[in-house]
């Protein structure tokens, strides 16, 4: 048995620790999941922040990564967290889900969030952190700087997009349909999401004969780099792409813009009009 096991073992068989009732500003939070992590960073102030989940330190995944590295970091294993003693412990509903579990039946506050699919949602979800922790006011300027961002990109691009034809096209021929954030970024401006419209929701694999035939005039794709050729992009560097011309604009927006619900989205509508706008 492992050390970190057996330090697991053997605080199961010691008495349940007692209910952390969350107050309204926790002192020791911790977060397991790189979503929460971000709002984390961005509403609550350093000294109350224990420890954060070891992805949010790596610049490939996070855009806090330089700032992430200040706190010590965990892998969202149980004996790590309760080692924190935490009363309050943040996760998403798909991660480190025996983890929360745990933490639960021994009295710990867990807070599992969802994946925010609307941009309704990523505001809601700011909120919801700002009642947590007791830093509303912060929530609150956080969520304005998403709302009014988006809303300022919107009046100058829906213009130009309005009723146009488009779709998120990935790696492995893969799009995305309703109850994607995509989706909600399309509907934003305008756009007409094709894989929903052709019934399609959330990342589902999509045939190039079935993408053309839906007449798309704008295309997003992941940006080119220098793995691209060691990766399996069929579509993207299909020769049609060329023979299509300018019936077919292809803009390249970064994918982990889209990975969690939050203020990096603005990235997106930001590189949008770099594109577009002169």
């Amino acid at each position: 048995m492992s050390r970190g096991s057996l330090f697991l073992f053997l605080s199961l068989l010691s008495p349940l620790s007692p209910a952390l009732a969350a107050p309204d500003e926790p002192a020791r939070i911790v977060s397991m999941n790189i979503c929460t992590d971000q709002l984390l960073l961005r509403v609550v102030e350093p000294g109350r922040i224990v420890s954060l989940s070891y992805l949010s330190a790596d610049p490939a995944y996070s855009p806090l990564a330089q700032q992430a590295e200040n706190f010590a970091l965990n892998h969202g294993q149980a004996e790590e967290i309760i080692a924190l003693a935490p009363d309050l412990v943040l996760t998403s509903q798909f991660s480190a889900s025996f983890t929360a579990a745990l933490l639960e039946r021994r009295g710990y506050h867990v807070e599992r969030f969802g994946f925010a699919a609307t941009l309704d949602g990523a505001a809601e979800q700011i909120s919801a952190l700002g009642a947590l922790t007791g830093r509303t006011a912060q929530a609150a300027a956080l969520r304005d700087t998403l709302q009014s961002g988006v809303a300022a990109s919107v009046a100058r691009l829906r213009p130009l997009l309005d009723t146009e034809r488009a779709v998120f096209l990935s790696n492995n021929g893969f799009v995305y349909g309703s109850g994607t954030l995509q989706d909600s970024f399309l509907q934003s401006l305008g756009l007409v999401n094709v894989a929903s419209e052709l019934g399609l929701s959330g990342p589902a694999p999509l045939s190039l004969e079935a993408l053309l035939a839906a007449k798309p005039t704008l295309v997003f794709t992941p940006p080119v780099n220098s793995l691209d050729a060691q990766l399996a992009h069929p579509l993207l560097r299909h020769p049609l792409w060329r023979r299509l011309g300018g019936q077919v604009r292809r803009v390249a927006l970064e994918e982990r813009w889209f990975d969690c619900a939050g203020p990096e989205i603005l990235r997106a509508y930001a590189a949008l009009e770099r594109e577009l706008l002169p």
